[in-house]
């Protein structure tokens, strides 16, 4: 059963308002991105896995504390996947579909491995602080 908490802390967002325990049910249940696009391709759910996690991030993000320190150790643990900081946090901050933004904006700059590696490397690491916050790691 999911934790009351973590539905709480959701529902704070704004995201999903009608399937809040839902959405926490597929954080717990899903420690990886793999997961969380199994968890969002059950019936009445319309959205893509990278739309599922930024919509929550990006409300998360809104909390200009959390955001510095995310944005922080997000440069320090993705800065090995030969993606410059600058583009590391605009990532994080480019809305529901940053893998789009990031290939139109930076595909010239980046060959695909390194996007790919990237962009695995970023939701992934997304993903998890999204768990963090609500409890589940």
């Amino acid at each position: 059963m999911v934790r009351q908490e973590a539905v709480d802390r959701l529902r704070t967002l704004g995201v999903f308002t009608r399937q809040v325990a839902e959405s926490a049910e597929i954080f717990e249940r899903y420690g990886d991105v793999d997961g969380i696009s199994e968890g969002i391709s059950r019936p009445g759910w319309t959205v893509g896995t990278q739309q599922f996690i930024y919509f929550h991030l990006g409300e998360i993000l809104k909390n200009p504390d959390y955001r510095a320190v995310f944005l922080d150790e997000a440069q320090k643990q993705l800065r090995d996947t030969g993606v410059r900081s600058e583009h590391i946090e605009e990532y994080f901050q480019s809305g529901a579909d940053p893998s789009l933004v990031f290939s139109v904006r930076h595909g010239e700059e980046y060959d695909r491995t390194v996007r790919s590696t990237f962009v695995n490397a970023a939701d992934a690491f997304a993903l998890r602080k999204i768990r963090g916050w609500l409890g589940f790691e």
